[in-house]
């Protein structure tokens, strides 16, 4: 785990960090930062000691969300008694997904409850994936922890994403695409929420159309690519 793009500059981030929305922490993970600051020897700006710090953060968001589901994702800290609880966005979000819920209601109630499994008879259908990513927005890492599930279903099938951290600029996200059969290949149906602060307050109906142009070449480059792997022999 790396502070890439620019250490020096985005460790200085964790190291001045407060409440706000500069970083998504809790307030446990700003106070090792700032006892970090408070005990460096020298003005050099110790990188390495802040990606353990950081490192450690997401191992811990990660065994909390494998234990509890997204009630144990810890909230983001703003300012004062203002918290961002990126477990209550995603849950809403899948609250949302009425298709699935109709259709596949095991699946959904899944969802819903993870890590409460699945009934036996439905195990075989699912996969899952455990990811770690870091994104460059804007010149600065962003680090996701990612949860993917694929759901077959004879020849369809159905694939949710859940984003539960997110180091800065956004919350969380959730996508789901569904791939079903036709007569003459593969229909996908794609759904995609994000939550974020960046986009409230003052000129946000300037950001919104910002935060599409950042995002849809993104979901063009990946349709594109499933496209390329389909048309391949």
């Amino acid at each position: 785990m790396k502070l890439q793009p620019n250490p020096g500059k985005e460790a200085q981030h964790y190291l001045n960090v407060k409440q706000g929305d500069t970083l998504n922490l809790d307030a446990k993970e700003m106070a090792a930062f700032q006892a970090l600051k408070s005990a460096a020897q020298s003005s050099e700006v110790p990188v390495k000691e802040v990606e353990t710090l950081v490192h450690q953060g997401l191992l811990a968001r990660y065994h909390a969300y494998r234990r509890k589901g997204l009630s144990g994702i810890a909230p983001y800290e703003r300012g004062g008694e203002d918290q961002r609880n990126a477990g209550d966005e995603l849950l809403l979000a899948t609250k949302e997904l009425t298709s699935v819920a109709k259709h596949l209601p095991a699946f959904h109630k899944f969802l819903l409850n993870y890590p409460d499994g699945l009934p036996k008879e439905e195990v075989k259908n699912l996969k899952e994936f455990f990811y770690w990513l870091n994104i460059d927005v804007f010149g600065r890492p962003t680090y996701v922890l990612v949860h993917r599930m694929l759901y077959h279903m004879g020849d369809a099938a159905l694939a949710v994403e859940r984003q539960y951290y997110a180091s800065h600029d956004y919350n969380s996200m959730l996508q789901s695409i569904a791939a079903l059969p036709t007569k003459d290949g593969t229909f996908l149906f794609y759904i995609g929420r994000v939550s974020t602060d960046q986009v409230g307050g003052f000129g946000s109906s300037l950001k919104h159309p910002i935060s599409r142009a950042i995002t849809a070449p993104y979901l063009k480059s990946m349709f594109r690519q499933i496209q390329t792997k389909a048309g391949k022999p």
